[in-house]
């Protein structure tokens, strides 16, 4: 589905034109650390969701699952190599591990799988976190994507403009990744489809 004229006007204002953006193209100030906290109770959740860069310290948070989209060359790259290693040996924290290249999109079976267990975490007083390196451009697709799944009757634009106002202007890196949001219901409806065509047995 092609993106509506207009929306690809606001797609170039706030990107500047450019497709090339990314977390690492910014100066990120990861002291103190910065969480920004997505508001789900509307939708019957119980928890709290958290949107943030890369953490030094979890430790204060008292984060219960924490969701790490930077890729395992990307924590190399910033000296933190066995960040998931370290909190995986934490018994107080879970940690779901979906990487995918900064600026880039997730395969849909993954994003689909990711959003199933935040969904499931947020069903408790839990606190849930989701970071990539910069907490901006996937961290805020993902959320992006969680919101539509829950609220149908909320747009792309709105959707969008929510993460805007929580994370900034920056929020979103690139039109593909603006592009990968505004077909995920398609998308995501389609995939469930085929899958539940796959499950069903065949009669013979």
């Amino acid at each position: 589905m092609a993106v509506p004229c207009a929306f690809q006007m606001s797609l170039s204002d706030s990107l500047n034109d450019s497709d090339s953006s990314s977390d690492e193209d910014r100066e990120v100030d990861l002291s103190p650390l910065k969480v920004d906290w997505l508001d789900v109770s509307s939708y019957g959740f119980l928890g709290s969701l958290g949107i943030t860069s890369l953490p030094d310290d979890l430790e204060a948070l008292d984060i219960h699952d924490v969701y790490v989209l930077c890729t395992k060359g990307e924590l190399s790259k910033y000296r933190v190599s066995k960040y998931i290693t370290e909190l995986t040996s934490r018994d107080s924290v879970n940690v779901h591990h979906y990487p995918f290249m900064d600026g880039q999109t997730p395969l849909l079976s993954n994003l689909l799988k990711m959003i199933a267990e935040i969904r499931e975490n947020l069903m408790t007083q839990n606190k849930v976190l989701i970071h990539c390196y910069g907490g901006l451009g996937r961290s805020s697709l993902v959320s992006v994507c969680l919101l539509l799944q829950m609220d149908a009757q909320l747009t792309v634009e709105d959707a969008v403009q929510k993460l805007k106002d929580l994370r900034g202007s920056s929020a979103i890196q690139s039109v593909k990744q603006f592009n990968f949001i505004h077909e995920f219901r398609e998308k995501s409806a389609e995939y469930e489809s085929n899958t539940e065509a796959a499950d069903r047995p065949v009669s013979r």
